[in-house]
């Protein structure tokens, strides 16, 4: 299961020697690169090759790398482990071009993808984890709990698919046909049983919450149970639920994804528009917020950027300073240090990475009138 601390161990791993391969490759049979993903794989090697040869003086070694090892794992991936089934929709591969690991196959990282994506490649000194962060974002994990008084079901949900999943049957005890105390008894009985059938189930979302990056929860049930339920989430918990489903019982996995994702769409488009209402509010008081591509950047230079909002799509091609890592537009000097640069392919994807590895926090926006106005990019920031 991917996850945003899974991404920034990946950047971190020391088996990723420089240089590193990124490599997307779309599988989603409902497109052409999808059903035809063989020949686009070679035309994605074709542009790796190039990367190589115009970025390192060890091409040739590189290059065997890439072909002798990488590829046929790669190929053999696709074939035990993507073809029997049909969820997975793209790959995504990382992998070290230096031979000097390549007595086995530890560094070499490929994760499977619900949501297809477009097919590149990079050779860059580190993981290229734009896309995803991109995937993580507008398909943000969420949990759902169904559940009535006999039974419960716990959904989780990233990406769009469920990726995991749990039931729970309570244990209530057969009706008793005696009245007065016997009675009594037997109520208290099934209260008592609810009462802990409701804390199994939250002790086990908390748990659940506690390994992933769920921050919002979606219920459905019995609105008796449903109240009970809520009344036992901590604090924390009980302001990560974003909307109800009404009950359906015995509904299949199917349909309460589609009924939740509705819920979980809208949460995340109105999360995008409260981000830019922020950036508003905050460039009314200095040294809060920046906005424009200049000053933004300039703001991840300086690890001053605490939320980076931008634009869905929006690119532009820019420079990496190789002496002191300066991000800017294309220049051949940097204007900080004066030492050579490289170019980066997608500027503003170089600095959502950096502002990610840094604890900040990344919001892709559809279309906003407001934003765009602003010059599609802002940062809320730290200091």
């Amino acid at each position: 299961m991917l996850t945003k601390n899974e991404l920034k161990q990946l950047e971190k791993s020391e088996k990723l020697r420089t240089p590193v391969l990124s490599l997307y490759l779309n599988l989603d049979k409902k497109t052409p690169e999808g059903q035809h993903y063989l020949a686009e794989l070679r035309r994605i090697l074709s542009i790796t090759n190039k990367q190589i040869v115009a970025g390192y003086k060890e091409a040739g070694k590189f290059q065997k790398q890439l072909h002798e090892r990488i590829v046929p794992r790669l190929l053999n991936f696709i074939d035990e482990e993507v073809l029997p089934y049909g969820t997975i929709r793209a790959l995504a591969l990382f992998a070290s071009l230096n031979d000097k690991q390549a007595r086995n196959n530890q560094e070499i990282v490929i994760y499977t993808l619900p949501r297809p994506i477009r097919s590149q490649s990079h050779v860059e000194n580190n993981p290229f984890i734009s896309p995803l962060l991109f995937l993580l974002d507008q398909y943000e994990q969420y949990a759902v709990i169904i559940t009535n008084k006999n039974n419960a079901h716990f959904y989780l949900v990233t990406m769009g698919e469920i990726t995991q999943s749990a039931e729970f049957i309570s244990d209530i005890p057969h009706r008793s046909d005696q009245g007065g105390w016997a009675q009594k008894r037997y109520e208290r009985r099934i209260d008592h049983a609810i009462e802990q059938h409701v804390q199994r189930v939250v002790k086990h979302l908390i748990k659940q919450i506690a390994k992933t990056d769920v921050r919002r929860i979606i219920l459905g049930g019995d609105p008796d149970i449903l109240y009970l339920f809520k009344k036992n989430l901590p604090d924390r918990e009980q302001k990560m639920v974003i909307g109800h489903i009404p009950a359906k019982p015995n509904e299949p996995s199917t349909e309460t994804l589609e009924r939740t994702l509705k819920i979980a769409t809208d949460a995340e488009r109105e999360s995008e528009k409260k981000a830019v209402l922020e950036l508003r509010e905050a460039m009314a008081h200095q040294g809060k917020a920046v906005t424009g591509l200049m000053e933004t950047i300039k703001a991840v230079n300086e690890k001053r950027v605490q939320k980076l909002i931008l634009i869905q799509g929006y690119s532009i091609s820019g420079s990496l300073c190789m002496n002191c890592n300066t991000l800017s537009t294309p220049q051949t000097r940097c204007t900080n240090c004066q030492a050579i640069t490289k170019p980066v392919d997608d500027l503003l994807e170089s600095a959502a990475e950096r502002v990610f590895l840094e604890n900040g926090i990344i919001e892709f926006v559809d279309e906003n009138i407001d934003l765009t106005a602003l010059g599609n990019i802002g940062a809320l920031l730290r200091f």
